[in-house]
């Protein structure tokens, strides 16, 4: 659990960053399901996290 809190507190940026996106995905979604949209708001969030600490190991930022 020490090591997320870690992670998510160093990377803050990115997580930001992947909820923005959702939420302006879930903006043009017909279907006004909170549920729906809170997921995709987490997934796109995750995945945001992922692909940035992926490129910061892949190129050593």
């Amino acid at each position: 659990m020490k090591l997320l809190r870690k992670v998510v507190r160093n990377n803050r940026i990115a997580i930001i960053a992947g909820a923005l996106v959702g939420v302006i995905g879930t903006r043009f979604m017909e279907d006004g399901n909170l549920l729906v949209s809170s997921v995709l708001v987490l997934l796109t969030s995750s995945i945001a996290l992922a692909l940035w600490l992926l490129s910061k190991w892949l190129f050593k930022i």
